[in-house]
């Protein structure tokens, strides 16, 4: 019987800058009902963040993905696929080398805002909010028409 070894992300390549901003938006995920979707069988350095939410059709799940450019900035992107599209495309965030730990703090939170806020407003998360606030229960309507009485 072979035993499966889980193989440890290599971060020799990491700067600690990265590795440490990595941790410190990864304790204020809680905060707003996210979590790090990494464990002990699975381990991505660049997928940190992960909230599923309820739509009319499924669970569908957002991720957020965090990666360090050559200039030293860190940038964080999401990803929401709903009906064939991935609403957080266009919404990211920077850090960059000269931003302190409190903006950053300030700034990742208003960012996890903003995506709960474009995913909220996506048709089938939007229909799921509604049926659950119970806006489509009304007084029901005939299913057709009676015939007319002469």
């Amino acid at each position: 019987m072979t035993t499966l070894e889980i193989k440890r992300p290599d971060t020799e390549h990491l700067s600690e800058r990265f590795l440490t901003t990595r941790k410190i938006l990864t304790d204020l995920l809680p905060e707003q009902q996210w979590h790090d979707p990494n464990n002990q069988d699975h381990v991505n350095l660049f997928c940190f963040a992960k909230k599923t939410f309820d739509t009319a059709a499924a669970k569908n799940d957002a991720l957020l993905w965090i990666r360090e450019s050559n200039d030293g900035s860190i940038y964080i992107n999401g990803e929401y696929t709903t009906e064939g599209n991935n609403i957080l495309s266009t919404h990211s965030l920077t850090v960059t080398p000269d931003m302190d730990r409190k903006v950053m703090c300030q700034s990742f939170n208003q960012y996890l805002t903003g995506a709960g806020n474009r995913i909220d407003n996506s048709r089938m998360r939007k229909v799921h909010l509604d049926r659950k606030q119970d806006k489509f229960q009304s007084e029901p309507k005939p299913f057709r028409t009676p015939p007319p009485k002469f």
